[in-house]
């Protein structure tokens, strides 16, 4: 009996157990996922985008400045419904928020992250202000090639195919402020700085070979080129800054001006240049009587169909291709390999071109022609005055005439030979019939004799 008494007291200690537990957990986990009604949320915000989260269920449309949405929570009744509104990166803090005309109260240490809970709805309406008072306050300005540092970086957070190295920073009143705030590593392509907002900013973003700087605002503020290759003032904004994905991907080009070239290409050796792209221009060119003269004698047999002035330059550009610093590339460490498709066949079926080089020199370039495309590809690395001259070849003809000729000797051979032969035949036919003549009369003659 007093057994089964202490069992019933184990089994009651165990419910009373599983009670006190219950009661302990928050409404929200015998909620979750189960909120009754659809609640309309028409968000805005004065600063660059935020997320809103109802009961934790993300409403979709942000990160966005102006977010209209649903999501699951109470219209009605006494549970409460929680709203978090989340800045985005680089957005700054939250200065103010009303929702449904209610002024929300914000400690001052909320910085870009709020949540609050609010009365059951079918409705919010949210407007969020970005904090104003804020122009000393550090803000940070980071760059990261890859994930070392923050796992959770997107590929396309990160910097690729160039490098940031902030050169200097300056006041208001233009003073250098030194790097003290900045910490960066060139060697790995990583960096952050505090800045003030306002403060001037000195950048250097350099592309790699093949690649260029494509935007001319970063955060939507501005980056100004100064006369220094590769070199940018940046005004700091009044938020934080993540730099990325604002290198390019640029080909060289060929650039041609001339009546006698209507296209081409050209391709240099990695190791020529380190940041940008080359392009090649090709003009035509007017030469006096002289230099005329001079490219040909240089050649013999060739007709000179045209004069080109060819120059290659590095270009990296500003943020822009309109704007570019350009460097003229006179000579190269190794060949380029050039094509040219000509507006016209040439006159002939061999061609060559010839340069004239930096010293007053001249030499002649062996050229592939292509006549299906009137192209021509030829390796050159030193660039200034051209000339395309061609002739025509008569190569295969010669060759059949020897051949022709050989036949031909051949079969006169041939007829020499039967000639020879004849004689020899006719010669052995008549020492022959001699000798049959002369054993005929020597032996009429013996019988001649015996009788």
């Amino acid at each position: 009996m007093k057994n089964k008494k202490n069992k019933r007291c184990r089994v009651m200690g165990w419910i009373l157990s599983l009670c006190m537990i219950f009661t302990m957990l928050p409404v929200s986990v015998f909620a979750e996922n189960d909120y009754p009604d659809d609640i309309e949320i028409d968000a805005t915000f004065d600063g660059f985008a935020m997320d809103i989260f109802l009961n934790d269920q993300r409403v979709q449309g942000g990160p966005a400045p102006h977010i209209q949405g649903t999501a699951k929570g109470y219209a009605s009744g006494q549970i409460h419904n929680v709203i978090k509104i989340q800045l985005d990166f680089g957005a700054g803090n939250i200065g103010s928020v009303t929702i449904n005309g209610q002024n929300m109260t914000i400690n001052e240490d909320v910085r870009d992250e709020v949540s609050f809970e609010v009365d059951p709805a079918s409705n919010y309406t949210i407007v969020v202000t970005k904090r104003q008072d804020e122009t000393h306050i550090p803000r940070t300005l980071i760059w990261d090639s890859n994930k070392t540092n923050n796992p959770d970086l997107h590929d396309d957070e990160l910097l690729k195919n160039g490098s940031i190295e902030i050169i200097d920073i300056k006041d208001e009143n233009g003073s250098s402020v030194g790097l003290n705030d900045v910490k960066q590593d060139l060697n790995k392509n990583n960096g952050w700085a505090s800045i003030i907002p306002g403060s001037k900013v000195i950048l250097k973003l350099k592309p790699d070979y093949g690649y260029q700087l494509t935007t001319i605002k970063i955060n939507d503020q501005e980056l100004i080129a100064s006369q220094e290759q590769s070199i940018f003032t940046y005004t700091m904004p009044d938020t934080n800054v993540h730099i990325s994905g604002i290198f390019t991907k640029v080909d060289d080009q060929v650039k041609t001006l001339s009546n006698e070239v209507k296209s081409g290409t050209i391709q240099i050796d990695n190791s020529e240049i380190d940041t940008g792209s080359v392009v090649l221009s090709v003009n035509d060119t007017s030469l006096s009587d002289n230099q005329k003269s001079n490219f040909q004698k240089s050649i013999s047999g060739y007709q000179i169909s045209s004069y080109l002035d060819i120059n290659l330059n590095q270009v990296i550009y500003k943020g822009t291709k309109d704007e570019v610093w350009q460097n003229e590339l006179k000579n190269l460490q190794k060949n380029a390999t050039i094509s040219l498709q000509l507006q016209n066949n040439i006159n002939g079926n061999e061609m060559i071109v010839v340069h004239e080089k930096h010293d007053g020199s001249y030499e002649t370039i062996p050229t592939t022609y292509n006549p299906y495309d009137h192209s021509i590809t030829f390796e050159t690395s030193s660039f200034s005055n051209y000339a395309l001259a061609s002739k025509i070849t008569t190569t295969n003809q010669n060759s059949n005439n020897i051949t022709n000729h050989s036949i031909d000797t051949k079969k006169k051979a041939v007829k020499t030979g039967d000639t020879m032969n004849n004689v020899y035949t006719w010669f052995v036919v008549l020492i022959i019939s001699s000798i049959v003549l002369t054993m005929i009369v020597l032996y009429r003659l013996k019988i001649d004799y015996e009788k």
